[in-house]
């Protein structure tokens, strides 16, 4: 049965000021935090387009994507076809896309009256840019959480007007989002000696090699079981050995845990979804692969065995635990390599522009962030005062 879709009240103004500028602009971004509903604005935008009869490609990176959108748009009546590979094709005016797909295709398929480009931090890569070229007459709208360029170049080439949804804090009053708590536990972990890539991240091999030696997984299955046991959780680790090594020590603690990586297909990335789903598997290893736009129903926990220096990926990442869904109460981000302290609190709020250059730092050691935490329980905080909200001890 097919659904009516009713934009919730912070949705609506955002929505009026796309229109809006989609007016006067040919390429737009709509930024807005992880749980606001960007999938929602566009299907409602989109079912609007189909009725005045116009073409429209909606362009996203994975297969979990795609399923997603497809499963929005099929809630809500909108006829689709599909240009991705192993997806039904056909001619309908709404065309759900993999960039990589149509790439490979543009000779045989005619520019649309717009595009969204989900993900649109991307849009400097090889193939969005390719079919921007292809398309230089379609309008553009670009949805992400996180206005920053993977490279931290200004997102402004592509983009010529920005709109900012509610930031998380005000999705946390309206209750879209769930409060969360952080936890910085310590360890003996040395990341000193891992090399830097040109974009000033640690050598996920070096990391790798660093976790093991400090040994840091029986920590992290401990402080699992102590903060938060029966939570679904993600993790985030460096490499895909590594992955394996947490999985296995996770599943051998009575915790059923799997790894999920690009390099499965996608009939075994939806079994292991539907595991995690009915609860069968509590949780999901991977280095990239949760990283954006995948809706993880569930998931209440996060736990970072791997250091990054985007702020992309640590937003991106702990916004896969922050929504309020199935009776939700709050979120666990467990810190085991010190990323809040590089990045601020998972639910801070961010505000980003169309023209700002965020620079890479180069002089040795790293920008520590003001936060606060506890010498009992290692709960983490950054508003004022000096009592542990979490198990009160004053510090």
């Amino acid at each position: 049965m097919v659904e009516e879709l009713i934009l919730r009240p912070f949705q609506v103004p955002v929505v009026d000021e796309v229109r809006e500028a989609r007016r006067e602009h040919q390429n737009v971004l709509l930024q807005a935090p992880t749980g606001f509903g960007k999938t929602a604005c566009f299907t409602y935008m989109v079912a609007r387009s189909y009725l005045r009869g116009d073409t429209v490609h909606v362009h996203v990176h994975l297969n979990e994507l795609l399923e997603q959108v497809a499963e929005r748009f099929t809630r809500y009546g909108i006829p689709f076809s599909y240009i991705a590979a192993g997806y039904p094709g056909g001619d309908e005016r709404v065309k759900l896309v993999m960039t990589s797909s149509l790439v490979r295709r543009l000779e045989e398929e005619e520019p649309p009256d717009w595009t969204i480009e989900d993900e649109c931090h991307r849009v400097e890569s090889n193939t969005r840019q390719l079919i921007r070229a292809w398309a230089p007459h379609t309008r553009f709208l670009g949805t992400t959480a996180t206005a920053i360029r993977l490279d931290n170049k200004p997102l402004n080439r592509s983009y010529s007007y920005m709109v900012r949804g509610p930031q998380r804090k005000e999705l946390q009053a309206v209750g879209q989002l769930v409060p969360c708590v952080l936890y910085y536990p310590p360890n003996d972990l040395d990341l000193t000696k891992c090399k830097k890539d040109k974009h000033g991240e640690l050598a996920m091999q070096d990391q790798a090699a660093a976790l093991q030696e400090s040994k840091i997984v029986g920590n992290a299955i401990e402080h699992y079981k102590q903060i938060c046991p029966g939570v679904q959780f993600i993790v985030f680790a460096p490499t895909l050995d590594y992955c394996a090594e947490v999985a296995a020590e996770f599943t051998a603690a009575g915790i059923p845990t799997s790894v999920i990586s690009s390099k499965l297909n996608k009939h075994e990335r939806r079994a292991l979804f539907t595991g995690y789903k009915n609860g069968s598997i509590m949780g999901l290893v991977n280095v990239n692969l949760l990283t954006e736009g995948v809706d993880i129903p569930g998931c209440g926990c996060v736990i970072w065995l791997r250091k990054t220096e985007s702020q992309t990926i640590w937003d991106q990442g702990n916004g896969r635990a922050m929504r309020a869904d199935d009776g939700k109460i709050c979120c666990f981000m467990l810190d085991h390599v010190g990323n809040s302290f590089t990045h601020g609190a998972p639910d801070c709020d961010r505000f980003y522009s169309l023209d700002a250059e965020i620079k890479i730092k180069k002089k040795k050691g790293e920008t520590v962030i003001a936060m606060t935490r506890c010498h009992v329980c290692f709960c983490c905080w950054d508003t004022p005062g000096n009592i542990c909200p979490q198990c009160g001890t004053a510090q």
